[in-house]
């Protein structure tokens, strides 16, 4: 399983780059942000805080290239499936607490966890679009 193509890039000391960042304040370069792309917007910015902090604590380089990856790999379903975002939502989804329990396992360095979160995600985000 291999990591989405990357809307951000982390420093050698953890940090993310701002600059590689899109902004977050517009959907589209010269568009104001709107309640329509809300969800993409609260990703990137939870994403953004989520790297922000890989520097913090004793985390080995693996460690800190494993929480990257759940947080890019997530971020990515997300932006396919924007009412996955908990954030923001002005209707409960059931794989809301699926999303936040790969974040927190994440977080945690609870790897095998956020991984069983992760795949629960796509499995049933896959077979909701078989059945449409």
């Amino acid at each position: 399983m291999g990591c989405g193509p990357s809307t951000q890039q982390v420093t050698s000391g953890g940090q993310a780059n701002a600059a590689a960042a899109p902004a977050l304040s517009a959907g589209k370069p010269g568009k104001p942000a709107s309640a329509q792309n809300a969800p993409q917007i609260a990703a990137q910015v939870h994403a953004q805080a989520f790297v922000s902090k890989l520097g913090k604590g004793p985390s080995s380089p693996s460690d800190i290239v494993t929480q990257a990856r759940f947080a890019l790999e997530l971020e990515q379903v997300i932006k396919d499936h924007p009412y996955l975002e908990p954030k923001g939502a002005t209707v409960d989804h059931p794989l809301h607490a699926y999303v936040t329990g790969c974040r927190e396992s994440a977080a945690n360095r609870q790897f095998r966890k956020a991984q069983d979160f992760l795949h629960h995600i796509r499995v049933s985000v896959s077979s909701d679009v078989r059945q449409i």
